[in-house]
């Protein structure tokens, strides 16, 4: 249990000072529209990815990525669809189609990266 907690408390740490460093970078990009992609998720994984190699083992770790990778594909589907579908159904309905579309593609990506 307590290195279960320990590992929460790093994992909040890390987190934390991540996002502040990716968003440091972010303010220092020109034009402002790349600054999305140094935003909280990726210094969070990464910072995720670094305690739990310390805490827990590579192993942990490699699974974990595994589930990131899935969760980006599944991401990535999300956004295919949501800008037609809210420029033609408005945010109730797109939001209605994309999010089982979001589950069903990360959760075939996780099938295929685990296999």
């Amino acid at each position: 249990m307590g290195r279960l907690l320990l590992a929460v408390v790093i994992h909040g740490i890390a987190g934390g000072v991540g996002v502040v460093v990716f968003a440091l970078i972010a303010e220092t990009l020109k034009p402002k529209d790349f600054a999305g992609i140094f935003s909280a998720a990726p210094s969070i994984a990464l910072a995720s990815l670094v305690v739990t190699v310390i805490v827990i083992g590579s192993a942990a770790a490699a699974r974990a990525a595994d589930g990131m990778v899935a969760g980006g594909l599944g991401m990535l589907v999300f956004c295919a669809i949501a800008v037609p579908a809210l420029r033609r159904k408005g945010a109730i309905r797109a939001v209605a189609l994309v999010v089982p579309a979001w589950f069903l593609s990360s959760a075939a990506g996780l099938l295929l990266v685990i296999r």
